[in-house]
């Protein structure tokens, strides 16, 4: 049944439903909003719900940048999305909201909305967009930090207690109607991959989004803890994005059975706005302290393949009636609506100015998060698709959450941002030993 203003109290009767909790993502992936009543929500929904705007400018748990950037202290108004309508536990059924100031005009801010833009405009080249993010974890013991469970590479030689974990977070995607695929253990201990069937439009950020918290909520639930950090324990954890456009046929627009190896023109013309913009892109790939570690072990360049796990765009035509790109730079902490959106920003000049693909040149891929601002403030696409004022804003707050905690530097201070930890200790032990063996020749 369709929602509508006119059967939502219907609805919400059928579902025994008591609260509303209404969602958005922040710049930097996390879930926020507030819990109403469902009789205060059914009163002023349609006029919109107060929410702080200053929201957009935390950059961790506990922390506030709005001094540095340009996002005004005062309130928006969320608008739930009927379409998002999904149940959960304690009587609650949870919405996602678009942002919008008290006016109603967009806020430049809103990942969602941002995202949504971009959908807009491929449609308006005539084409639907279809794809799905699979996504990484790790399982921690919240009183060590430590992994929680040993398990073997890609293994069903799992523990009870782990498959309780992973199946209820399976029975729970499917309730949430997240189109399951696959799940399993990773090349890590307590390490895990779960995967999902390709969803349309704003739907992919959406189901990643909610992916990801449902994920969260099942772990919390059996007493642990789920890390989406982009590199942890020494190892790499992936939000890969799957993605094909149809034309107004439904045809899949990047197979060509003429072609060897199934990839269109079209196809190819994706892949080279992505390798022209790619600089800006890691802007919005990343997310967190440690994504520049991550790509600085994997991706260095922005080449692609045909079913090559080491390419930063591989083209997955095994089977030559379902050709889809699957892009592999984005880390499993990263804001799915900022990432989709990028993408189709640098896809979409690749298709509107028919690139060809080089094969010969391969770009750099940036390694820290100032170098890749720089790229993107310097790309005048990213600066008109996104707006100067949001892209300021944003790069003030990545900033200095990359540089709060154990890291934090001045401006005059070297930027070890750029750097791993695991780079910097063999150059200080090397140092040291120097340093002792001049001290006992001397």
């Amino acid at each position: 049944m369709t929602l509508t203003s006119c059967n939502l109290q219907k609805r919400f009767e059928e579902d025994d439903i008591a609260f509303v909790q209404v969602e958005i993502e922040d710049l930097f992936g996390r879930r926020r909003g507030i819990i109403y009543d469902k009789d205060y929500f059914i009163e002023n929904y349609q006029k919109g719900l107060p929410f702080y705007l200053a929201i957009f400018t935390v950059y961790t748990d506990l922390k506030v940048g709005s001094k540095i950037t340009n996002i005004p202290r005062e309130d928006g108004l969320l608008h739930a999305d009927l379409d998002t309508y999904l149940l959960l536990p304690y009587n609650t059924v949870s919405l996602l909201a678009d942002f919008k100031y008290i006016d109603g005009t967009e806020i430049p801010y809103s990942p969602r909305s941002i995202c949504k833009r971009q959908l807009q405009k491929l449609n308006r080249l005539g084409y639907n967009l279809r794809g799905s993010f699979e996504y990484e974890f790790f399982i921690i013991d919240p009183k060590t930090n430590k992994k929680a469970f040993y398990t073997p590479t890609i293994s069903l030689d799992l523990s009870p207690q782990v498959r309780e974990i992973l199946y209820d977070i399976a029975r729970e995607t499917k309730k949430a109607d997240l189109k399951l695929e696959k799940f399993h253990s990773e090349e890590a201990d307590s390490m895990f991959e779960f995967v999902f069937k390709p969803s349309s439009g704003i739907q992919i950020a959406d189901n990643a989004f909610r992916i990801r918290n449902t994920i969260t909520d099942v772990i919390a639930k059996h007493g642990y803890k789920c890390e989406f950090v982009s590199r942890k324990f020494n190892q790499s954890l992936s939000g890969h994005l799957n993605l094909s456009i149809y034309d107004s046929n439904n045809n899949n627009a990047f197979i060509e059975m003429e072609n060897e190896t199934g990839l269109s023109e079209i196809g190819l013309n994706w892949i080279a706005g992505l390798q022209k913009h790619i600089p800006a892109l890691m802007c919005f790939y990343t997310s967190g302290k440690n994504c520049f570690e991550r790509i600085s072990k994997g991706y260095l360049y922005d080449d692609f393949a045909f079913e090559n796990r080491d390419s930063s765009f591989r083209v997955k035509n095994v089977d030559k009636s379902n050709v889809y790109i699957e892009h592999r730079i984005p880390g499993s902490s990263s804001n799915p609506y900022l990432t989709l959106a990028a993408t189709l920003v640098a896809a979409m000049d690749g298709l509107k100015n028919n690139m060809k693909t080089n094969l010969k040149h391969r770009n750099k891929i940036s390694t820290c998060f100032d170098d890749a601002y720089s790229e993107a403030s310097k790309d005048s696409l990213f600066g008109q698709e996104f707006g100067s004022e949001f892209l300021s804003s944003y790069s003030a707050l990545r900033q200095l959450e990359e540089r709060s905690g154990p890291t934090k530097l001045s401006k005059n201070t070297f930027n070890f941002n750029c750097w791993s930890y695991n780079q910097l200790i063999p150059i200080m032990v090397f140092i040291f030993i120097y340093i002792m063996l001049n001290i006992l020749i001397g």
